[in-house]
């Protein structure tokens, strides 16, 4: 961007201010001419009388402003003529080539064996090669537009301020200033035209900011010629971009049909460029693909995407996650990522050359991303039950009374948890340092309950005293 920051500073000088920064920076280079030809200003200065006070000479100030004028106006028109904006966009020369063997390799008929051989040895093919090739080129093709269309709105402005806001798209912006130029007054003869590209909505809006706007500045024919061929490359590289993207799409279904169905051609043209071939795209582990085709971003740019998603890759832009909302597009991409590398593999092994697992794949896809997006289910409150007023059941007999006995306080516990009336209980000192009440339990006559012993049952009771015999003989 520093050649088009450059370009664009040095476009946007004005006739006045052009004069003033010239008339700055170009004073070093007046004094050269003048010291240059140094014959002519000492003559004049020989001719004039010497007097005490001297005085400035009117004529040698007024050729001095004329040289300076003429000087200044040849700079600017020399820089002007030298940054010419066709040779600012390299890529715009090599469109005839590229369009030459676009036609030689969409005239031509590859047999489908020759497309699945060139799979395995991609650089044994030169259609494969120039498929990828292309695809690469589509990134500098849409910076080359971005470039021309900063470019053409900088200039264009000053004849057309609001044209920038009510045409955002960069093609539609080259070919309304195309079809206007300079005469704003006559955008009514032009409705046709228009209405090629445009809706009707945004024709009235343009018809009525074209009348209030009027002529009010005019272009010099050299910069008006330098914006409408910024438009019409503009215009003819985006023309080239969708026959590169119709050619790339009717061969990746053929060399890679599964993937294709599944994510598009496009999506699978770049992957298989940041890959190098379907081999390495089948071995690429899935957690890998959604990094591939991430840019970096600066602090200046509106990434609204970057704080939820850091992967804005190539799958981050295919129509299966491009419109899903940022909640769940990190999920999306995790599931769509396997997806792709299955599909690579079965397009590797030709197990499927007409494309039905990649379409059933998709189906997939879209049955977890619909669950993905279905909101939870409203569950109410769950009331409690109502309560029924009966006597609980309380088991009884023999061996549940036992069994109570041996769970229950015993008596030295309960002599433990009183306390005689008026007299300090004795305390102890547990192993953590707790003071315990010991209150009545020092009572001699407490007895004992001997349900809490240890039991144990008859099987382990026979197995001992068997042990106990043995051991006598």
């Amino acid at each position: 961007m520093d050649l088009q920051d450059e370009l664009l500073r040095d476009w946007d000088d004005s006739d006045v201010e052009a004069g003033g920064v010239a008339l700055r920076s170009g004073s070093e280079e007046v004094e050269n001419d003048i010291k240059s030809e140094p014959q002519l200003p000492q003559t004049e200065k020989n001719e004039t009388p010497s007097t005490d006070s001297p005085s400035p000479n009117p004529e040698l100030h007024d050729s001095l402003e004329d040289s300076v004028r003429r000087l200044l106006a040849q700079r600017r028109q020399h820089d002007i003529q030298t940054k010419s904006i066709t040779t600012e966009v390299p890529i715009f020369g090599l469109l005839p080539q590229l369009r030459e063997s676009l036609e030689r390799f969409r005239g031509g008929s590859t047999d489908y064996m020759e497309l699945l051989n060139s799979i395995e040895k991609p650089e044994a093919n030169e259609e494969y090669q120039f498929v990828l090739a292309v695809n690469d080129l589509a990134t500098i093709i849409n910076d080359e537009i971005r470039f021309l269309h900063s470019f053409v709105k900088h200039h264009y402005k000053l004849v057309f301020p609001e044209l920038d806001s009510l045409v955002a798209s960069a093609i539609d912006y080259a070919k309304t200033v195309i079809v206007l130029k300079q005469d704003l007054a006559s955008v009514r003869g032009h409705r046709d035209e228009l209405a090629a590209f445009l809706s009707n909505e945004k024709i009235l809006l343009l018809t009525m900011a074209a009348v209030q706007n009027g002529d009010h500045f005019r272009l010099s024919d050299f910069d008006i010629g330098q914006v409408l061929d910024g438009c019409v490359m503009m215009v003819e590289l985006h023309s080239f971009l969708d026959d590169s993207r119709a050619y790339i799409a009717s061969r990746v279904q053929k060399m890679c049909p599964n993937l294709a169905t599944l994510v598009g051609s496009v999506t699978a043209s770049q992957l298989l460029v940041a890959t190098g071939s379907l081999r390495q795209l089948a071995a690429t582990p899935a957690c890998n693909l959604a990094s591939l085709g991430v840019r970096e971003y600066s602090d200046a740019d509106d990434n609204t995407a970057k704080g939820v998603v850091r992967q804005t890759g190539y799958l981050f832009h295919c129509d299966l996650v491009r419109f899903l909302p940022l909640e769940v597009v990190k999920q999306a991409m995790r599931i769509v990522s396997g997806k792709v590398v299955l599909a690579a593999r079965i397009d590797l092994a030709r197990t499927s050359p007409d494309g039905t697992v990649g379409a059933s794949y998709r189906q997939e896809l879209h049955e977890k991303i619909d669950k993905l997006l279905t909101p939870p289910e409203n569950r109410g409150d769950k009331a409690l039950p109502a309560p029924v007023d009966q006597k609980s059941k309380k088991r009884g007999g023999r061996r549940f009374r036992k069994m109570k006995e041996r769970f229950q306080m015993s008596e030295l516990r309960r002599a433990q948890n009183r306390m005689e009336f008026g007299k300090a209980e004795d305390t102890v000192v547990d192993s953590f340092g707790n003071e315990v009440g010991l209150g009545m339990s020092a009572r001699e006559k407490i007895g004992v309950n001997e349900n809490t012993g240890a039991r144990m049952s008859k099987r382990m009771a026979e197995r001992l005293g068997g042990d106990d015999k043995r051991q006598k003989r």
